[in-house]
Protein backbone atom coordinates (compact mmCIF):
# COMPACT_ATOMS: atom_id res chain seq x y z
CA UNK A 1 0.00 0.00 0.00
CA UNK A 2 1.40 3.39 -1.02
CA UNK A 3 2.03 5.74 1.93
CA UNK A 4 0.21 9.06 2.11
CA UNK A 5 3.36 11.25 1.66
CA UNK A 6 4.39 9.27 -1.41
CA UNK A 7 0.87 9.44 -2.84
CA UNK A 8 0.82 13.19 -2.20
CA UNK A 9 4.01 13.62 -4.21
CA UNK A 10 2.58 11.52 -7.05
CA UNK A 11 -0.56 13.67 -7.05
CA UNK A 12 1.62 16.61 -8.09
CA UNK A 13 2.82 14.65 -11.13
CA UNK A 14 0.08 14.05 -13.76
CA UNK A 15 2.17 11.32 -15.37
CA UNK A 16 1.73 9.21 -12.21
CA UNK A 17 -2.08 9.36 -12.07
CA UNK A 18 -2.35 5.76 -13.27
CA UNK A 19 -0.54 4.72 -10.08
CA UNK A 20 -2.90 6.49 -7.66
CA UNK A 21 -5.96 5.26 -5.77
CA UNK A 22 -7.74 2.22 -7.18
CA UNK A 23 -11.27 3.36 -6.26
CA UNK A 24 -13.05 6.64 -5.37
CA UNK A 25 -13.20 5.75 -1.67
CA UNK A 26 -9.39 5.68 -1.46
CA UNK A 27 -9.25 9.01 -3.29
CA UNK A 28 -11.81 10.44 -0.86
CA UNK A 29 -9.67 9.32 2.09
CA UNK A 30 -6.61 10.84 0.40
CA UNK A 31 -8.36 14.18 -0.10
CA UNK A 32 -9.50 14.18 3.54
CA UNK A 33 -5.94 13.48 4.73
CA UNK A 34 -4.62 16.27 2.51
CA UNK A 35 -7.09 18.74 4.04
CA UNK A 36 -6.00 17.53 7.48
CA UNK A 37 -2.35 18.14 6.60
CA UNK A 38 -3.23 21.58 5.27
CA UNK A 39 -5.03 22.42 8.53
CA UNK A 40 -2.01 21.37 10.59
CA UNK A 41 0.21 23.66 8.51
CA UNK A 42 -2.41 26.43 8.75
CA UNK A 43 -2.48 26.11 12.55
CA UNK A 44 1.31 26.22 12.85
CA UNK A 45 1.45 29.33 10.67
CA UNK A 46 -1.44 31.01 12.53
CA UNK A 47 -0.09 30.26 16.01
CA UNK A 48 2.43 33.16 16.09
CA UNK A 49 -0.37 35.58 15.22
CA UNK A 50 -2.49 34.17 18.05
CA UNK A 51 0.39 34.47 20.52
CA UNK A 52 1.03 38.10 19.52
CA UNK A 53 -2.69 38.87 19.58
CA UNK A 54 -2.22 40.80 22.83
CA UNK A 55 0.16 43.21 21.09
CA UNK A 56 -2.42 43.81 18.38
CA UNK A 57 -5.18 44.42 20.95
CA UNK A 58 -2.90 46.82 22.83
CA UNK A 59 -2.29 48.76 19.63
CA UNK A 60 -5.96 48.89 18.64
CA UNK A 61 -7.16 49.95 22.11
CA UNK A 62 -4.95 52.98 21.71
CA UNK A 63 -7.19 54.10 18.84
CA UNK A 64 -10.21 54.49 21.14
CA UNK A 65 -10.90 57.86 22.70
CA UNK A 66 -13.01 56.04 25.31
CA UNK A 67 -13.63 52.33 25.99
CA UNK A 68 -15.54 51.36 29.12
CA UNK A 69 -17.59 48.37 30.30
CA UNK A 70 -20.31 48.37 32.93
CA UNK A 71 -22.32 45.55 34.49
CA UNK A 72 -23.58 44.14 37.76
CA UNK A 73 -24.41 40.54 38.67
CA UNK A 74 -24.34 38.35 41.77
CA UNK A 75 -24.59 34.62 42.44
CA UNK A 76 -26.42 32.87 45.27
CA UNK A 77 -23.87 30.05 45.16
CA UNK A 78 -20.86 29.22 42.99
CA UNK A 79 -21.68 28.26 39.38
CA UNK A 80 -19.56 25.42 37.99
CA UNK A 81 -19.73 24.37 34.33
CA UNK A 82 -19.62 21.39 34.22
CA UNK A 83 -20.17 20.35 37.84
CA UNK A 84 -17.20 17.97 37.87
CA UNK A 85 -13.75 19.32 36.97
CA UNK A 86 -15.31 22.58 35.67
CA UNK A 87 -13.99 24.69 32.82
CA UNK A 88 -15.90 27.78 33.94
CA UNK A 89 -16.44 28.97 37.53
CA UNK A 90 -18.50 32.02 38.53
CA UNK A 91 -18.49 33.03 42.20
CA UNK A 92 -19.27 36.59 43.29
CA UNK A 93 -19.57 35.61 46.98
CA UNK A 94 -15.82 35.10 47.42
CA UNK A 95 -16.20 31.46 48.47
CA UNK A 96 -13.82 30.10 45.81
CA UNK A 97 -10.48 31.13 44.36
CA UNK A 98 -8.95 30.44 40.91
CA UNK A 99 -7.92 26.81 40.41
CA UNK A 100 -7.60 24.48 37.41
CA UNK A 101 -10.59 25.89 35.52
CA UNK A 102 -9.99 27.79 32.25
CA UNK A 103 -12.24 30.73 33.16
CA UNK A 104 -12.82 32.07 36.67
CA UNK A 105 -15.08 35.03 37.46
CA UNK A 106 -14.80 36.09 41.09
CA UNK A 107 -16.05 38.91 43.27
CA UNK A 108 -13.28 41.22 42.10
CA UNK A 109 -11.24 39.40 39.45
CA UNK A 110 -11.54 37.59 36.13
CA UNK A 111 -9.00 34.87 35.37
CA UNK A 112 -8.54 33.29 31.96
CA UNK A 113 -6.01 30.46 31.61
CA UNK A 114 -4.05 31.85 34.53
CA UNK A 115 -4.06 35.46 33.32
CA UNK A 116 -5.90 37.65 35.85
CA UNK A 117 -7.48 41.09 35.57
CA UNK A 118 -9.56 42.98 38.13
CA UNK A 119 -13.12 44.20 37.59
CA UNK A 120 -11.92 47.79 37.96
CA UNK A 121 -9.43 47.29 35.15
CA UNK A 122 -12.13 45.82 32.93
CA UNK A 123 -14.40 48.82 33.49
CA UNK A 124 -11.98 51.15 31.70
CA UNK A 125 -10.43 49.21 28.81
CA UNK A 126 -8.41 52.11 27.43
CA UNK A 127 -6.93 53.19 30.75
CA UNK A 128 -5.92 49.61 31.54
CA UNK A 129 -5.16 48.51 27.98
CA UNK A 130 -1.94 46.68 28.95
CA UNK A 131 -3.79 44.39 31.41
CA UNK A 132 -6.66 43.89 28.96
CA UNK A 133 -4.24 43.03 26.14
CA UNK A 134 -2.52 40.41 28.30
CA UNK A 135 -5.89 38.69 28.68
CA UNK A 136 -6.37 38.63 24.88
CA UNK A 137 -3.49 36.24 24.04
CA UNK A 138 -4.77 33.18 25.99
CA UNK A 139 -8.28 33.83 24.66
CA UNK A 140 -6.97 33.79 21.08
CA UNK A 141 -4.95 30.60 21.68
CA UNK A 142 -7.98 28.87 23.25
CA UNK A 143 -10.28 29.87 20.39
CA UNK A 144 -7.81 28.84 17.66
CA UNK A 145 -8.54 25.04 17.72
CA UNK A 146 -12.29 25.60 17.45
CA UNK A 147 -11.82 28.10 14.65
CA UNK A 148 -9.50 25.72 12.80
CA UNK A 149 -12.08 22.92 13.14
CA UNK A 150 -14.92 24.93 11.60
CA UNK A 151 -12.69 26.42 8.91
CA UNK A 152 -11.45 22.91 8.14
CA UNK A 153 -14.98 21.53 7.90
CA UNK A 154 -16.09 24.23 5.46
CA UNK A 155 -12.94 23.90 3.36
CA UNK A 156 -13.24 20.10 3.30
CA UNK A 157 -16.79 20.45 1.96
CA UNK A 158 -15.58 23.03 -0.54
CA UNK A 159 -12.80 20.82 -1.93
CA UNK A 160 -15.04 17.77 -1.99
CA UNK A 161 -17.73 19.67 -3.93
CA UNK A 162 -15.24 21.16 -6.41
CA UNK A 163 -13.45 17.86 -7.07
CA UNK A 164 -16.78 16.04 -7.51
CA UNK A 165 -18.08 18.71 -9.92
CA UNK A 166 -14.87 18.79 -11.97
CA UNK A 167 -14.69 14.98 -11.98
CA UNK A 168 -18.23 14.71 -13.38
CA UNK A 169 -17.60 17.48 -15.91
CA UNK A 170 -14.35 15.88 -17.06
CA UNK A 171 -16.02 12.50 -17.46
CA UNK A 172 -18.86 14.01 -19.52
CA UNK A 173 -16.44 15.83 -21.82
CA UNK A 174 -14.21 12.79 -22.31
CA UNK A 175 -17.27 10.65 -23.02
CA UNK A 176 -17.86 12.75 -26.13
CA UNK A 177 -14.41 11.88 -27.48
CA UNK A 178 -12.40 8.77 -28.29
CA UNK A 179 -10.49 9.32 -25.03
CA UNK A 180 -13.43 8.35 -22.82
CA UNK A 181 -12.59 6.97 -19.38
CA UNK A 182 -14.62 5.29 -16.61
CA UNK A 183 -16.24 7.78 -14.27
CA UNK A 184 -14.33 6.35 -11.30
CA UNK A 185 -11.00 7.21 -12.92
CA UNK A 186 -11.89 10.83 -13.67
CA UNK A 187 -13.23 11.27 -10.13
CA UNK A 188 -10.05 9.77 -8.67
CA UNK A 189 -7.90 12.05 -10.83
CA UNK A 190 -9.95 15.08 -9.78
CA UNK A 191 -9.59 14.35 -6.05
CA UNK A 192 -5.85 13.80 -6.35
CA UNK A 193 -5.30 16.89 -8.49
CA UNK A 194 -7.16 18.90 -5.82
CA UNK A 195 -4.21 18.35 -3.45
CA UNK A 196 -2.32 21.25 -5.03
CA UNK A 197 -5.30 23.56 -4.49
CA UNK A 198 -5.73 22.44 -0.87
CA UNK A 199 -2.10 23.01 0.08
CA UNK A 200 -1.71 26.34 -1.73
CA UNK A 201 -4.84 27.82 -0.15
CA UNK A 202 -4.53 26.53 3.40
CA UNK A 203 -0.87 27.50 3.65
CA UNK A 204 -1.62 30.96 2.27
CA UNK A 205 -4.62 31.80 4.48
CA UNK A 206 -2.74 32.65 7.72
CA UNK A 207 -0.41 34.93 5.77
CA UNK A 208 -2.26 36.53 2.86
CA UNK A 209 -4.33 34.95 0.13
CA UNK A 210 -4.62 38.14 -1.90
CA UNK A 211 -1.95 36.97 -4.35
CA UNK A 212 -4.22 34.03 -5.23
CA UNK A 213 -6.77 36.50 -6.70
CA UNK A 214 -10.12 35.60 -5.08
CA UNK A 215 -12.89 35.36 -7.67
CA UNK A 216 -15.93 34.83 -5.44
CA UNK A 217 -16.61 33.71 -1.93
CA UNK A 218 -18.83 33.34 1.11
CA UNK A 219 -17.60 34.11 4.63
CA UNK A 220 -13.89 33.20 4.41
CA UNK A 221 -14.44 30.45 1.85
CA UNK A 222 -13.37 31.79 -1.53
CA UNK A 223 -12.67 30.51 -5.01
CA UNK A 224 -9.14 31.58 -5.91
CA UNK A 225 -7.91 31.99 -9.46
CA UNK A 226 -4.27 30.87 -8.99
CA UNK A 227 -4.94 27.69 -6.98
CA UNK A 228 -7.93 26.72 -9.12
CA UNK A 229 -5.93 27.09 -12.35
CA UNK A 230 -3.09 25.01 -10.88
CA UNK A 231 -5.63 22.33 -9.94
CA UNK A 232 -7.30 22.32 -13.36
CA UNK A 233 -3.94 22.13 -15.15
CA UNK A 234 -2.96 19.04 -13.14
CA UNK A 235 -6.37 17.47 -13.68
CA UNK A 236 -6.42 18.08 -17.44
CA UNK A 237 -2.90 16.78 -17.94
CA UNK A 238 -3.60 13.86 -15.60
CA UNK A 239 -6.72 12.58 -17.36
CA UNK A 240 -5.15 13.34 -20.73
CA UNK A 241 -2.13 11.20 -19.89
CA UNK A 242 -4.36 8.42 -18.52
CA UNK A 243 -6.56 8.48 -21.63
CA UNK A 244 -3.67 8.41 -24.08
CA UNK A 245 -1.89 5.72 -22.09
CA UNK A 246 -5.05 3.60 -22.11
CA UNK A 247 -5.14 3.80 -25.92
CA UNK A 248 -1.64 2.27 -26.21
Amino acid sequence: MVSFPWMLLRSLNPAKYNELSKDPHDAFVFLTKTVGLGLILLTLLALPAAVTFSDQVLQKLGYFSRAELSGNFTTEKPILIPDHDPWIVVDTEGKLSPGREEIFVGDNIVSFLGTTITHEELKDLKENKVAVAQLAAPIAVLLLPGLVFWVGLFFWLKYLAISAFVGVLGWLILDLTHLRQPFAKTLIASMHAAAIMVLIELISLPLSADYLYPLAGYWRISLYAVSTIAYLVLFIFGIGYMSMHAQD
